[in-house]
């Protein structure tokens, strides 16, 4: 019995901590390259799907599991969309996984340490001496976002601390914290380079927590925090497309940071996506395919920089509707507690959930997905 249970908690160790892991950098990695990107993002659903069964949920969330499918499954007969359906997929099975399972501090390490080195060789080996015109190309030759690459080299310290804080004896604090800094530097220039304001707010959110809050908040409280954030956020969306759908979306507002206007931007995005969505007529079993705004792809987006507008744009009312209830749900029973780096690395990428397509997008969904793991990690190294 000893030797099943030692050898299934190795695989377990290979899937968490090694495996999913690299294949959540392999789309990124291949950027631009679909057909790569896709059969890694099936063998993350493989592997999400397996942790899934090893533990499977209480009856009553197979009801919501199965209303999704059915709900996919039509808007596949309809329209299209195998690809955006197995990203949803993804996400959902990795809430799944992530929320009801213990995670060891090995396996936690290791997947974070993975994703923090994989993402810094990536944004490392991207050509940015054409950064400052809004894009940059990659190793494998692929074009990408100078928005995206922000996003990405915030995630990459992220992970870079939360790896950090959780490897190593007190006695080596004062030198994981000097790592800390330095990574933070590093990619800060890169975030400051990038114009990108929704990963700068990221790593101010998580430093004011690190700074503030001396020690992790409570199961109980970090289970609340996370819920209010998820609301908050798709408060403001719906507030924000109600108020300035009275408007023109054209309308520019006088306020600027960083050389971009703070609501003209949204205003004209989410607007643009809200309205594409209601005149589609697939409101309920969405469209199959990605949002992509022909009016406002001048200005160097055609992203709906919004998750729940994505989703909303790709699946529909009911995959949206159990996604939100799932995404930050965690009903764990295990009373174990995160350290503060790795709940404040959780709330800072949910901050911004609402203000990006994170989650809609296999390329920024599968790498920003392991924060939730952190949720299970026994207390210890903060």
């Amino acid at each position: 019995m000893r030797r099943r249970t030692k050898i299934r908690g190795r695989l377990l160790f290979v899937l968490q901590g090694l495996l999913l892991p690299v294949l959540s950098l392999v789309p990124l990695w291949c950027y631009g390259m679909d057909g790569v990107s896709q059969v890694a993002l099936l063998a993350a659903l493989v592997g999400y799907a397996l942790l899934l069964l090893h533990r499977p949920l209480p009856r009553k969330w197979w009801l919501l599991l199965l209303a999704a499918v059915l709900s996919c499954l039509i808007t596949l007969t309809q329209y299209r969309g195998s690809g955006v359906v197995a990203s949803f997929f993804v996400v959902l099975f990795g809430c799944l996984c992530f929320n009801n399972r213990y995670v060891d501090s090995r396996t936690f390490g290791w997947a974070h340490g993975i994703m923090c080195v994989g993402l810094a060789v990536f944004l490392a080996t991207c050509d940015t001496s054409i950064l400052y015109s809004a894009h940059l190309y990659t190793l494998m030759g692929g074009v990408l976002n100078a928005n995206l690459y922000g996003i990405l080299a915030a995630g990459c310290f992220l992970h870079g601390a939360v790896w950090l804080r959780a490897v190593g004896g007190r006695n080596a604090r004062w030198i994981r914290w000097l790592l800390i800094v330095a990574l933070g530097v590093w990619c800060g220039g890169m975030v400051w380079a990038s114009g990108c304001r929704s990963a700068l707010l990221m790593l101010v959110f998580w430093a004011m927590i690190m700074v503030l809050k001396r020690r992790p908040f409570s199961p109980l409280a970090h289970r609340r925090i996370v819920a209010l954030t998820l609301g908050i956020g798709l408060l403001v969306t719906v507030l924000y497309v109600a108020w300035f759908g009275q408007t023109d979306y054209s309308t520019q507002v006088n306020m600027v940071v960083g050389g971009k206007g703070v609501f003209s931007g949204r205003q004209i995005v989410w607007g643009s996506a809200w309205d594409k969505i209601l005149h589609s007529g697939s409101l309920m079993f969405g469209t199959g395919s990605a949002v992509n705004l022909d009016g406002v792809s001048a200005d160097g987006t055609a992203s709906a920089h919004n998750t729940m507008l994505s989703w909303l744009h790709t699946l529909g009312v009911v995959p949206t509707l159990i996604m939100l209830f799932w995404f930050g749900r965690m009903h764990l029973r295990v009373q174990t507690r995160a350290g503060r780096a790795a709940q404040a690395a959780l709330l800072a990428s949910m901050v911004i959930t609402f203000w990006e397509s994170f989650y809609a997008e296999c390329t920024l969904a599968m790498p920003f997905l392991i924060f939730m793991m952190q949720d299970a990690v026994p207390e210890g190294g903060g």
